[in-house]
């Protein structure tokens, strides 16, 4: 469909990099507050509660931000890695890829069948991806337990590339010849 009509990838292009310039000034405008959760810690008093030596009183947490952590915390690992699954599975971005790399490393000139080395490579990829996410998520986890500032400069620094990917993707199909 887009191969038939180029402008429907220009609209889809403008489209999806509005998107992400939303996204990445929502990103900037959170990261003053951003934090790593930890579910476990959620339910746990701040140590100034415990010893009662605050000098100001803590604030109640709202309604719906309750509700957020009693729906995070019902969450299970086997829920989350499904989601996130689904998500990268589901990613056009990552399909494209797919469609645009497989083909080159498929041959008819072997035994097996394109569909079957098509699935073959699929799976390569899939059981060669899911370590390496499950690596990157662990290494995440540690530094952004271990460094509270580092979530409000990663929710930073996420923004500002989504802001520059945007410009440059509006740049290039707006102003490039």
């Amino acid at each position: 469909m887009v191969a038939s009509s180029p402008s429907i990838l220009l609209w889809l292009t403008a489209a999806g990099s509005l998107y992400l310039l939303w996204l990445g000034v929502a990103t900037l405008r959170s990261c003053k507050t951003a934090r790593f959760f930890n579910p476990d810690a959620a339910s746990l008093p701040e140590p100034e509660a415990l010893t009662g030596n605050s000098s100001q009183s803590l604030p109640q947490p709202s309604k719906g931000s309750v509700a957020l952590l009693d729906k995070v915390e019902q969450r299970s690992p086997r829920s989350q890695f499904i989601k996130g699954l689904l998500t990268s599975g589901t990613n056009p971005k990552a399909l494209l890829l797919y469609v645009a790399l497989i083909p080159q490393y498929l041959d008819s000139s072997q035994p097996l069948p394109l569909s079957l080395q098509t699935g073959l490579l699929g799976l390569t990829h899939f059981s060669v991806s899911i370590p390496v996410y499950f690596l990157v998520a662990l290494a995440a986890s540690a530094l952004l337990r271990s460094r509270p500032m580092a979530a409000r400069v990663v929710t930073l620094c996420s923004g500002i590339i989504m802001i520059l990917l945007s410009a440059g993707l509006i740049y290039e199909q707006f102003f490039v010849a």
